[in-house]
Protein backbone atom coordinates (compact mmCIF):
# COMPACT_ATOMS: atom_id res chain seq x y z
CA UNK A 1 0.00 0.00 0.00
CA UNK A 2 1.57 3.36 -0.95
CA UNK A 3 0.49 6.94 -0.11
CA UNK A 4 1.96 10.18 -1.63
CA UNK A 5 4.86 7.69 -2.51
CA UNK A 6 5.27 6.69 0.88
CA UNK A 7 5.34 2.97 0.82
CA UNK A 8 3.35 1.99 4.31
CA UNK A 9 3.53 -1.85 3.91
CA UNK A 10 5.95 -3.44 6.95
CA UNK A 11 7.91 -6.42 4.93
CA UNK A 12 7.40 -9.62 6.15
CA UNK A 13 10.44 -10.52 7.53
CA UNK A 14 10.26 -7.19 9.59
CA UNK A 15 7.14 -8.22 11.52
CA UNK A 16 9.03 -11.76 12.15
CA UNK A 17 12.21 -9.87 13.73
CA UNK A 18 10.20 -7.61 15.95
CA UNK A 19 7.70 -10.78 16.92
CA UNK A 20 11.12 -11.96 18.13
CA UNK A 21 12.63 -8.79 20.19
CA UNK A 22 9.24 -8.35 21.89
CA UNK A 23 8.46 -12.01 22.86
CA UNK A 24 9.24 -12.87 26.54
CA UNK A 25 9.09 -16.61 26.63
CA UNK A 26 12.07 -17.38 25.94
CA UNK A 27 11.71 -20.46 24.25
CA UNK A 28 9.03 -18.96 21.75
CA UNK A 29 11.40 -16.44 21.45
CA UNK A 30 14.18 -18.98 19.80
CA UNK A 31 11.41 -20.10 17.66
CA UNK A 32 10.15 -16.45 16.16
CA UNK A 33 14.03 -15.89 15.86
CA UNK A 34 14.74 -18.51 13.64
CA UNK A 35 11.95 -17.95 11.75
CA UNK A 36 13.08 -13.93 11.36
CA UNK A 37 16.21 -15.20 10.43
CA UNK A 38 15.03 -17.74 7.58
CA UNK A 39 12.56 -14.31 6.29
CA UNK A 40 15.78 -12.14 6.31
CA UNK A 41 18.37 -14.88 4.46
CA UNK A 42 15.33 -15.39 1.69
CA UNK A 43 15.20 -11.45 1.25
CA UNK A 44 19.01 -11.29 1.37
CA UNK A 45 19.01 -13.49 -1.65
CA UNK A 46 16.09 -12.49 -3.45
CA UNK A 47 18.44 -8.95 -3.23
CA UNK A 48 21.02 -10.39 -4.19
CA UNK A 49 19.90 -11.33 -7.45
CA UNK A 50 18.38 -7.91 -7.93
CA UNK A 51 20.54 -4.13 -7.35
CA UNK A 52 21.26 -5.60 -3.65
CA UNK A 53 19.74 -2.58 -2.10
CA UNK A 54 18.26 -2.56 1.37
CA UNK A 55 20.46 -4.97 2.56
CA UNK A 56 22.35 -2.87 5.46
CA UNK A 57 18.78 -3.26 7.29
CA UNK A 58 18.55 -6.71 6.70
CA UNK A 59 22.49 -7.50 7.98
CA UNK A 60 21.51 -4.98 11.16
CA UNK A 61 18.75 -7.15 11.59
CA UNK A 62 20.97 -10.37 11.75
CA UNK A 63 22.98 -9.17 13.81
CA UNK A 64 20.53 -8.05 16.90
CA UNK A 65 19.12 -11.80 16.21
CA UNK A 66 22.35 -13.23 16.51
CA UNK A 67 22.89 -11.34 19.91
CA UNK A 68 19.46 -11.77 21.09
CA UNK A 69 19.44 -15.67 20.44
CA UNK A 70 22.81 -15.93 22.52
CA UNK A 71 20.34 -14.21 25.36
CA UNK A 72 17.73 -16.19 24.91
CA UNK A 73 19.69 -19.52 24.70
CA UNK A 74 21.23 -18.98 28.00
CA UNK A 75 18.32 -17.88 29.57
CA UNK A 76 15.88 -20.78 28.21
CA UNK A 77 18.50 -23.45 29.36
CA UNK A 78 18.78 -21.16 33.24
CA UNK A 79 14.84 -20.99 33.49
CA UNK A 80 12.92 -23.94 35.29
Amino acid sequence: METDGENLEVPYWRTLYEAAVLELDWNKQLEFIRGAEHAIMDRVEALNRSDGSGSEALVDALDALRTLRKIADRMAHDSP
